[in-house]
């Protein structure tokens, strides 16, 4: 019964979410499931602009910000000191 009570607040939501084109459409984000501590990870976020400026691109772990490229920055690449973490 309370499922049934709870559609119209949804209906509305989707309603008032905005248009999912006018944003970045990620398309894929790799990062090991399992890796060797001490041993090197690769990250790598691939995206689709469709036509629009890159802003920026951040990665975090633990909700703390490790990485930060934003093209219109010099330089564009910013590395943050993180405990566990290093950037090549």
């Amino acid at each position: 019964m309370r499922q049934i009570k709870m559609w119209p607040i949804i209906v509305l939501l989707l309603l008032l979410t905005p248009d999912s084109n006018d944003s970045l459409r990620l398309t894929e984000v790799r990062i090991p499931n399992h890796i060797v501590r001490d041993s090197p990870a690769r990250l790598e976020c691939h995206y689709d602009l469709d036509g629009e400026a890159l802003y920026s691109v951040k990665w975090y772990k633990d909700g703390n910000e490790f990485y930060r490229y934003v093209p219109r920055n010099m330089p564009p690449a910013h590395v943050f000191v993180l405990p566990g973490i290093s950037i090549d």
